[in-house]
């Protein structure tokens, strides 16, 4: 029984339905509800009763979603899965982002394991074919500690399950294998596993972390399930091959007797196509569509339950008139495809119809739940019942309205249960009963007899009811407060944090510090006088070539600079070019230095303005904030209120992407300068931002005598001209603008914060204007995406930052689709969201193409209302439309990228970009956060001309969107961006010419040294040792074999100091098994080196006659301390003094080990007596 809810159990309509549902008489209809929250409520009171799952059928997402919080809400501990259509999955996409695949798996998967006690899901979810159950159940596989395993078959099951085999497991769906250690990542997991073979048995089972990939404690057992909702067995294989081959024999025939028979030619190389990735086990969610093919026994979700379950229609008419329409849609694509020569003809046949999902819907377990009694045909209900509640009006914190229904209820004798979130908002509730002399009970197991006492349990509930047979009234917390706390936070994800690691591949342009810009080629293992040793093979200009000994791998970088790898020029290796080269760019780099990096540095030394800590107004004005706070929000917050009181100015990047609650760091840093008594400028790109910011600064502060002004096209000069004389009068305290804030006619009376929202959106003219304004300013910057030149700074120290990574628990990483454009997909999308009541964003980057693109959508969706916006309108006309679109007077609003300037309207959650091989990485970006920013999914597709061929870079971009689907990716893009497309205007244009002259790093590394040496930061001179022993130092490649990561490997142990070297060895055991001698030796000499350098030791060198010669640079010793460390080295020690070379080691008749410990015995000893 439903806790908190027992008089509801006791009326005549729920005695009456948990009479028909237990002793299963057949179908029954609920009628008269008017709410979500009332079936939600029905559903919850059943579900703590019945000793069986349940399973919701409802006709939308947005419509599941409600019911699923609801019902969460109302039935604590219970475990309720949500089954969501994938949308992508009934159509031909290049690649889609695998937030709804792996949804779907997980409920299926928890079916198996019977973890669910009900499952929501709808109509159109079923349209879609599932794996046969006991097909899953064969793919999960458990693990123990000693249990005997072929790896190489597994390998290949893991290829058929949807698994691929990479290099590094740090994504899910992914599987690597390394000797006798096998890493791999199920989709459904939070973490990967390493499991270690000692010949086939299994020796060790461990999780591990995907960033550093380090391992964690062992485990005893691991139970993994398949990387993909489709899975082909080799049974599946074999049918489906055939089928599909009768399938394509019967549509060329057709084509061929049709009125274009050049189609066929189309259909044969788009099936050999498909053929291909059959064989190479690429399987993903685009192989949905062909599961029937392999798959002929058609199953559904209901086929998944171990025990049959209670079944809910919710609006079974709606749920048919939307399958309908769906099959309609999808029908049609079909049809074309087939008829332009993209697809199969039995792929018609295999779209599940409204009419095939009947038997189901028909079951005798069911329940359906409607709000008038109108019931198709096929629901044949044995009983039908009246639904008793009446849903109540929103209160809103409007208590004098609220206490007079308290007051009604109580002398009618109604129970009141209220359901609250939190302990802290039933207390607050508590305390306002008692302002009105009632005294609730909060979660109190004792039973109020007279039902007189108001009782508050933990809970949710999205509206109130009050039901008059059984007397009795539910209210959410929301009731009692005029803005309801809308959100919660989940934690950020750890798997999101950044690796900045930049893998070097054959082909790859890089930059060595003395000779130039190459091509690596790869890493050669050669054998030079009897030891064998890696180099880093470089080709240069013509017929130059460089063996890099993998020692000095850190001479080596990866070369970034003009983003064209064809146009970059090799260096040539017989000439004085390069160093002509490096000498004109430090030289630019010093002259830039004293202008623009002397502004950073001064800020240093500056004094600006300590703010005041916070006042009882900041208080107040923070606990007015209508939603709740992130973990990463308060601490931006702290840090940048930490940063402020210091007399030092700020200078602080916040990074955050999308919709994560940047703005309200930033207004509560604005008020914060308002209450000192300082002025404030908030500087953005568009007069479109500039309008929605200023709206949102007023209603944010409306309760505080802040005077704020908006400075943009949409003002007339007049009112211009006003709030210029406001602002040096001190009339102003905030003010919001464009560039117009960068005016010469622009001066503050006394400016303390300066806020720049999207600051990817300026040149460094405009910022480095304003800031020299004022140098002693606070400056706060705000971007979802940093362009490379604020990243690096950042990086480089000279700007503090901050990373807000934690999104909303209600919201959705946008589901993003590639794919060639395809007219009926674009009608499906754009009306599949006019029918959710949300509107569309279309966007073409040339304005000339907007009017005809507009008749095209017009004819398309005859019904939409379409609406043009682009920066060359007049501008109170581009005001006009965009105020009407807001307001909903327009469905789909086409335009250029002038959306993409941090424009919130939360009902905007489609949205169409043509030619996106056109953008830039950060602006696709950009543009795919524009949607998404409620608690709707959102749908971004992203589409190129049809049959175009993409270029390497624009591949690559596409690419990376679909990697960094999830929210809080920004960063990562700005990452990836500064790969591809170079690093642009990196501190100017007039250095773009610098950077791809020398590369990214190079050039960084010199930028570094200027602003060291503005800081006034003296560099410590450090001795680069040279060991030339003769070992065998190396990785073989039966250890390491995939050569980027043993590069790297190379580049991290030259790299390291002694602590990082002990867990550099750690990670080696742990990731590629037992270390080998080569590897030892290799990890020795580094420490040996490490040492060495640390007291003077320019040189071990090994001298022919078993002899290693030490020289000795920048410290001193006494004679006397030299002839004790001869001594203390029993005879192999020779000192000559005034040698260049003062020490020899005598190592004749020693092994490599014990060579090595000599060397390190001399090193230990050497260290005690130097001088620096």
């Amino acid at each position: 029984m439903l806790k908190g809810f027992s008089p509801l159990y006791q009326t005549e309509q729920i005695q009456q339905l948990t009479r028909a549902v237990s002793q299963r008489r057949g179908p029954v209809c609920l009628y008269g509800l008017t709410s979500t929250s009332q079936k939600a409520l029905y559903i919850a009171l059943l579900a703590a009763v019945e000793k069986r799952p349940f399973l919701l059928i409802t006709y939308g997402h947005s419509q599941a979603q409600k019911l699923l919080d609801d019902l969460l809400g109302l039935l604590p501990g219970y475990k309720i899965g949500f089954f969501p259509v994938n949308e992508g999955a009934f159509y031909d996409v290049v690649g889609a982002s695998d937030e709804l695949t792996d949804q779907r798996l997980q409920v299926l998967l928890d079916l198996q394991f019977g973890n669910l006690q009900g499952v929501i899901t709808t109509i159109e979810a079923l349209m879609l074919p599932v794996l046969p159950p006991n097909v899953l159940a064969e793919q999960i596989h458990t693990f123990h500690i000693g249990d005997r395993v072929n790896i190489q078959e597994f390998m290949n099951t893991l290829v058929l399950q949807g698994y691929e085999r990479t290099a590094t497991v740090d994504t899910p769906g992914t599987f690597a294998r390394r000797g006798g250690i096998l890493d791999l990542f199920a989709p459904m997991d939070p973490l990967p596993v390493r499991i270690e073979f000692f010949d086939d048995e299994i020796d060790s089972i461990r999780l591990f972390d995907p960033v550093n990939q380090r391992s964690y404690d062992p485990i005893q057992e691991y139970r993994l399930s398949p990387g993909s909702e489709m899975v082909l067995t080799s049974e599946a294989k074999r049918v489906g091959l055939k089928a599909l081959e009768n399938d394509f024999t019967d549509s060329v025939k057709r084509l061929r007797m049709g009125e274009n028979p050049s189609t066929a030619e189309e259909l044969e190389q788009r099936f050999r196509e498909l053929l291909a990735r059959l064989e190479e086990g690429r399987f993903d969610e685009s192989w949905i569509p062909y599961l029937p093919y392999f798959y002929p026994d058609r199953k559904t979700l209901w086929d998944y339950f171990k025990q049959a379950p209670l079944l809910w229609l919710d609006e079974p008419s709606r749920m048919q008139e939307t399958a309908e329409h769906r099959h309609r849609k999808v029908l049609d694509y079909c049809i074309q495809g087939f008829a332009r020569g993209e697809m199969l003809r039995g792929r018609q046949k295999h779209c599940i119809a409204f009419n095939d999902l009947i038997p189901l819907l028909q079951h005798e377990d069911q329940v359906s739940l409607t709000m008038i009694l109108r019931r198709p045909v096929w629901l044949r209900p044995v009983e039908v019942i009246d639904n008793p509640v009446k849903s109540l009006p929103l209160f809103r914190g409007s208590l004098p309205v609220l206490m007079e229904e308290f007051t009604r209820w109580r002398q009618h004798h109604y129970r009141i249960l209220i359901l609250a979130e939190e302990e802290e908002r039933a207390r607050q509730i508590q305390d306002l009963l008692r302002e009105y002399q009632i005294e609730p009970l909060i979660d109190n197991e004792e039973e109020d007899a007279s039902g007189s006492v108001p009782r508050i349990h933990l809970g949710y509930i999205s509206e109130g009811m009050e039901m008059t047979s059984g007397r009795f009234v539910l209210l959410p917390d929301s009731s009692f407060f005029s803005k309801a706390k809308k959100r919660r936070f989940k934690s950020s994800s750890e798997s999101r944090k950044l690796r900045t690691y930049r893998e070097l591949k054959p082909g790859d342009l890089v930059v060595h510090i003395h000779h130039g810009i190459g091509r690596y080629i790869g890493v050669n293992s050669m054998v030079l006088e009897g030891l064998q040793k890696d180099y880093l093979h470089i080709q240069y200009a013509g017929e130059d070539k460089l063996y890099v000994p993998i020692d000095q791998i850190g001479y080596i970088q990866k070369y970034i600079g003009s983003g064209e790898d064809k146009t970059t020029r090799l260096t040539s290796l017989n000439s004085t070019e390069w160093s002509r080269t490096t000498g004109k760019v430090k030289k630019a780099v010093e002259d830039m230095a004293e202008d623009l990096l002397a502004l950073y540095a001064q800020r240093q030394s500056q004094l600006g303005y300590a703010f005041s800590r916070d006042t009882a107004w900041q208080v107040e004005m923070e606990d007015d904030f209508m939603y709740e706070e992130t973990e990463d929000q308060l601490r931006c917050i702290a840090d940048i209120k930490q940063d402020m009181e210091q007399p030092q100015p700020m200078e602080r990047l916040l990074c955050g992407d999308v919709g994560f609650g940047k703005t309200e760091v930033a207004i509560r840093a604005a008020f914060k300068a308002v209450t000192d008594g300082k002025q404030v400028a908030v500087l953005v790109p568009t007069t479109v931002l500039a309008q929605q910011h200023f709206s949102t600064f007023r209603e944010r502060l409306a309760n505080f005598p802040v005077n704020i002004a908006l400075m943009s096209r949409y003002r007339s000069s007049k009112e211009n001209e006003q709030t210029v004389h406001k602002l040096k009068n001190k009339q102003v305290d905030i003010v919001i603008g464009t560039h117009r804030l960068l005016s010469k006619d622009v001066e503050f009376a006394d400016l303390g914060l300066l806020i720049i929202d999207e600051e990817q959106r300026f040149g460094v003219a405009h910022k480095e204007k304003l800031k020299k304004m004022k140098t002693n300013v606070d400056v706060l910057m705000l971007s979802a995406t940093p362009i490379p030149r604020t990243l690096h700074m950042s990086l480089v120290g000279i700007r503090d930052m901050s990373m807000i990574e934690t999104p909303p628990e209600n919201r959705f990483p946008v589901q993003t689709y590639v794919m060639e454009w395809n007219p009926e997909l674009v009608r499906e999308a754009i009306q599949r969201e006019l029918e959710r009541q949300g509107q569309v964003f279309v966007v073409h980057n040339r304005i000339a193409a907007l009017p005809i693109l507009a008749d095209q959508l017009e004819q398309l969706v005859p019904q939409g209302r379409f609406v043009i916006a682009h920066g060359q309108m007049p501008e109170g006309k581009l005001a006009e439309t965009m105020s009407d679109f807001l307001s909903g007077e327009y469905d789909v609003l086409i335009s250029t990228t002038i959306i993409e300037a941090g424009i919130d309207m939360p009902n905007v959650n489609t949205l169409i970009v043509c030619d996106a091989d056109r953008y830039g990485l950060s602006q696709l970006h950009q543009l795919r956060g524009r949607i998404g920013r409620s608690s709707r999914i959102g749908y971004a597709y992203f589409m190129y001309t049809r049959d175009k061929q993409l270029t390497e870079i624009s591949e690559k971009r596409l690419v990376a969107l679909r990697e960094f689907c999830q929210l809080g990716e920004g960063y990562k893009i700005a990452l990836r961006d500064l790969e591809m497309r170079g690093v642009g205007n990196l501190l100017g244009a007039e250095q773009h010419g610098n950077v791809a002259a020398v590369g990214f790093e190079l050039y960084s590394l010199m930028l570094k040294e200027a602003i060291e040496k503005l800081k006034g930061v003296v560099p410590v001179k450090k001795v680069e040792t040279v060991l030339e022993i003769s070992v065998d130092a190396f990785i073989p490649s039966d250890y390491i074999a995939d050569v980027g990561h043993k590069v790297d490997f190379y580049r991290c142990i030259q790299q390291a100091d002694l602590n990082e070297l002990t867990e550099i060895q750690d990670e080696l055991l742990d990731r590629f098994g037992d270390i080998p001698l080569q590897v030892r030796n290799l990890l020795q000499i580094a420490q040996l080196r490490l040492k060495a350098s640390a007291c003077g030791i320019k040189q071990i060198s090994q001298k022919p006659g078993e002899v290693i010669a030490i020289r000795i640079d920048g410290v001193t010793y006494t004679l006397n301390n030299a002839a004790l460390l001869v001594m203390a080295m029993e005879g192999r020690l020779r000192h000559q003094a005034g040698k260049s070379t003062p020490f020899l080691l005598d190592v004749s008749g020693l092994s490599t080990s014990a060579m090595l410990q000599q060397i390190e015995i001399f090193v230990a000893g050497f260290q005690r007596i130097a001088k620096s």
